[in-house]
């Protein structure tokens, strides 16, 4: 399975004042899920994105810079789980907490904003939840917010870094036709506004 980028818009993009464009960097993660057992991470990348026109603008991607992740779905699993976090990097130790946090299985929750009570939910949870809820096929993935120790990712970083981040859950039962999302991540002062357009295909 491969998660693609089709290209990020960015609707409005904050950097401070008087220091330019954004820098936008998506941190991608996949994970299995299986009833009763914990996630497994397949697969995590980063991908940072350059801006080059005012906004509202999209940075487009082709060929190999598209793919955001690739795994091969182990035997067994009930749903693979898709989560992107959108960070504006200004630090490297930024994109470094929230990469090795994305690896953490154990202690890794999300909850949807959404949700009509809504609760923080382990992965496998998360993502049994998700598909409940959402269609594989719906035009826009879940904005989630993202827990580690039971403690928010946008609380771990510099303040303005957070952007947001969304999640799709797939069921592996059934036919595996090709798929398509608007993700948005927008930041707390609305000051960055992104939509990143992600394909997967088996």
């Amino acid at each position: 399975m491969r998660v693609l980028l089709d290209a990020l818009e960015i609707a409005r993009g904050h950097d401070g004042l008087l220091r330019g464009a954004p820098d936008p960097v998506l941190i991608t993660a996949v994970y299995a899920t299986r009833a009763a057992e914990e996630a497994v991470l397949l697969a995590r990348s980063f991908k940072r994105l350059r801006p080059d026109a005012p906004f509202p603008s999209e940075c487009g991607l082709s060929g190999a810079e598209r793919s955001l992740a690739a795994v091969s779905v182990p035997r067994g699993s009930e749903h693979l789980l898709v989560l992107i976090a959108a960070v504006e990097e200004d630090s490297v130790g930024d994109i470094a907490e929230v990469f090795a946090a994305l690896s953490d299985t154990e202690t890794l929750s999300l909850w949807r904003p959404s949700d009509h009570a809504p609760e923080p939910r382990a992965l496998g949870d998360a993502a049994r939840h998700l598909a409940s809820v959402v269609a594989a096929s719906a035009p826009e993935a879940s904005r989630v917010e993202v827990l580690h120790a039971g403690v928010g990712l946008h609380d771990r970083l510099r303040l303005g870094a957070w952007i947001g981040a969304g999640a799709v859950a797939l069921s592996l039962l059934g036919e595996r036709p090709p798929l398509s999302w608007r993700m948005r991540f927008a930041s707390a002062d609305a000051r960055n506004d992104w939509t990143a357009r992600v394909e997967v295909s088996w």
